[in-house]
């Protein structure tokens, strides 16, 4: 069963905007990326149409069991020197609400007069695999300023450079063949029902298809007393032709 964890990228809490500043605005995409190789990959969070933004918040579901999360850059419009934006800082606690999430918090925060404005790419993830499967790259939350997205499009990981494993063999099974049942009572298999039958069944008492049948007075693919019984029921006879 994959488990969706959740990576959380986290503006600083207090906005920086200027007094008189305009609204912030704009959308955000992930991209998809296939990773053949089993080395870390790069997904791309590009803005669209940002206008006046200082913080930013990024809630973003992820398939622990294909990826995981190591690191984040700013990247692009975030990096340029005019954004005035702070290094990432961000760690990975536990969840205490549900220990099977857990929660990646990166704190930005950006001081230009005016904000960062533009388009191109934003953030950089690297993401290293895991196991083979495909992981959504999917926003729960998309702020900018504290205000909704106009947008926030979903992306993707295919992890296919793990090697698939062997199916193990299962050993097939030879049945043992019957004996096929010519005389009743003859537990010796010699065409005649005597004495000896009673003698074979004895050395072969318990023995279930023992070899050549030898002790299966009756065919029935056990030696125990019903034996005796067909031995007895007959005695003297003598067997067909062959």
């Amino acid at each position: 069963m994959m488990l969706m964890r959740t990576l959380v990228l986290v503006a600083a809490s207090a906005l920086l905007a200027a007094p008189g500043s305009a609204a912030a605005q704009g959308s955000f995409a992930l991209d998809s990326v296939q990773a053949s190789v089993c080395a870390p990959v790069t997904v791309t969070l590009a803005a669209s149409g940002l206008v006046n933004g200082l913080g930013f918040d990024f809630d973003i579901g992820y398939d622990a069991d294909v990826v995981n999360v190591t690191n984040v850059e700013l990247a692009g419009l975030a990096a340029a020197p005019a954004a005035a934006c702070q290094a990432p800082v961000f760690n990975a606690p536990l969840d205490p609400q549900n220990p099977l999430f857990e929660t990646l918090s990166i704190a930005v925060a950006c001081t230009a007069a005016e904000g960062v404005s533009g388009t191109g790419t934003f953030l950089s993830l690297t993401l290293t695999p895991v196991g083979n499967g495909i992981s959504p790259l999917t926003f729960s939350l998309c702020d900018v300023n504290e205000q909704a997205c106009s947008a926030a499009t979903a992306g993707a990981v295919t992890v296919t450079c793990f090697p698939t494993p062997t199916p193990t063999p299962v050993p097939t099974v030879t049945p043992t063949p019957a004996i096929p049942c010519t005389c009743q009572g003859d537990a010796n298999k010699n065409g005649f029902v005597n004495f000896a039958d009673y003698g074979a069944v004895s050395a072969n008492f318990g023995q279930a298809n023992p070899p050549a049948g030898n002790g299966d007075a009756n065919c029935n693919g056990f030696v125990n007393f019903a034996d005796y019984g067909a031995v007895s029921a007959n005695f003297g006879r003598p067997c067909p032709a062959p």
